[in-house]
């Protein structure tokens, strides 16, 4: 199924924050299903909040893009970019800082949160290269 039959009615950013959070829950729910069916509920619950944290963070990060499109257009391609770096330097912190809880199963916790952003970044990758984006030249300065 091609992307642009998608939430048809949703343009640009809102596209890819729609396809890329979609696909992202999706990967989330089959990684939390598979983690219940071979580990139980305590590797359940660790793969919901693995691939949830992921799932939360590149959330965010796109909405604030998607905001921008509309509020501010010069600075979307900006944000997205330092918005990556963000999601993912806060991951790597999140991971490292804080210690795991009593009940947490790292393996399936950071299984959960390497497969839901590749899904994530996939779809949005897909989405944004139907995107059509205005490419307009700058202006060249006279020489002094």
């Amino acid at each position: 199924m091609s992307t642009a039959r998608l939430f048809p009615r949703a343009r640009r950013w809102r596209r890819v924050l729609l396809i890329a959070s979609t696909s992202g829950a999706a990967a989330l729910l089959a990684a939390a299903g598979a983690a219940a069916v071979i580990g139980g509920s305590a590797a359940a619950g660790s793969a919901a909040f693995g691939g949830g944290a992921v799932a939360v963070i590149s959330f965010t990060t796109l909405a604030l893009v998607d905001w921008s499109d509309r509020r501010a257009p010069g600075w979307t391609m900006r944000l997205f970019l330092v918005g990556f770096a963000v999601k993912v330097v806060g991951l790597v912190l999140l991971a490292a800082a804080v210690p795991p809880a009593d009940w947490l199963q790292p393996g399936w916790a950071i299984g959960a949160g390497i497969g839901t952003l590749v899904v994530w970044q996939t779809a949005q990758i897909f989405s944004f290269a139907s995107m059509r984006l205005p490419i307009e030249p700058q202006p060249e300065r006279p020489a002094d």
